[in-house]
């Protein structure tokens, strides 16, 4: 009785000299275009130098817009959960209404990102899907800290809280830097 030898795998063919060539290339391809836009500073898709975090900030104030339902009653009440307004996350609100403030006619812009919250919020409520109180509008907040703790203890006390749009009575919102700031601000 004869016992099959086993037998090796074949073994896989190997890489011909051109997709060898091709991929090297690729790959120098991919190492020098991220090497010159980091050494450059620049942004070519799909390099990046990642400028988000590559500059520390020498300042810890900080500003933040907020959205706050007004009830039938008059009182206030803060519009942060998600599902008011899903599929429309209020932090896509918040660019949506910094964008609208740059625009030429800042007053028709906030007012229609708003209207649309309001549709969406007023939608999902009546179909039961969060248990929120009907709104009569919407104010729309900058809040302002000097000094933001780095452990965010003070997070829930700004110093100051300005009143930059209402749809209840809608007019031209003043002129407020939404972005962090290491100036003085006037006022405070």
């Amino acid at each position: 009785m004869q016992v099959p030898s086993k037998a090796s795998p074949p073994s896989p063919p190997a890489m011909t000299r051109g997709r060898m060539w091709f991929v090297s290339g690729v790959i120098l391809f991919i190492v020098v275009g991220q090497l010159y836009d980091t050494i450059r500073a620049r942004e070519n898709w799909p390099f990046s130098n990642y400028p988000m975090f590559a500059r520390l900030t020498e300042h810890d104030d900080f500003s933040r817009l907020i959205l706050r339902g007004v009830l039938r009653n008059g009182h206030e009440v803060e519009l942060g959960d998600a599902e008011y307004s899903a599929p429309m996350p209020v932090d896509h609100v918040r660019v949506a209404l910094e964008h609208a403030e740059r625009s030429a006619d800042p007053v028709a812009q906030m007012q229609a990102v708003l209207a649309k919250y309001m549709t969406i919020y007023e939608a999902r409520r009546k179909a039961g899907l969060h248990k929120g109180e009907p709104l009569r509008g919407i104010h729309v907040y900058l809040l302002r800290w000097r000094h933001l703790d780095p452990a965010a203890l003070n997070a829930h006390r700004p110093d100051r809280s300005i009143l930059i749009f209402n749809t209840l009575n809608p007019r031209q919102p003043p002129k407020v830097e939404f972005q962090e700031s290491s100036e003085p601000q006037e006022g405070s």
